[in-house]
């Protein structure tokens, strides 16, 4: 069962839940309007759509974790299809999105039995 804030993407069991653990999420708008001037000078605007982009930004993150991001950016490229993400609200709730992962940049910090990275940003566009 997932709980408030659990981010899962791909499927709801737990190879889709994406570690929490150093993680801060940001969720951006993207408009893209058509706008033109009028004859009489003003300017008119359409919003031809909107939508997010999440970045998923961890300050430290294990390889085990960092293997699960690759697998979702990975599945994505061979499927060609996008991914459903899901964000849970609360115990039961949770927004459904459709999303298309990005590469994933790293740093590792530390050489150890669990490799520790930093530095890295997991970007998924809203499609």
């Amino acid at each position: 069962m997932a709980i408030e804030w659990d981010i899962y993407l791909g499927t709801t069991g737990p190879t889709g839940k994406l570690s929490p653990f150093g993680r801060k999420v940001t969720i951006k708008k993207n408009e893209t309007t058509r706008e033109q001037r009028a004859a009489d000078g003003t300017l008119k605007q359409d919003c031809i759509y909107v939508k997010r982009e999440f970045v998923l930004s961890y300050a430290n993150i294990t390889e085990e974790a960092l293997d699960t991001l690759d697998y979702w950016y990975e599945y994505y490229k061979t499927n060609k299809a996008a991914l459903p993400l899901y964000m849970y609200t609360s115990a039961v709730a949770y927004d459904e999105y459709s999303v298309v992962p990005k590469p994933v940049d790293r740093t590792r910090v530390v050489k150890s039995a669990d490799n520790l990275y930093s530095g890295v940003k997991f970007v998924m566009i809203e499609v």
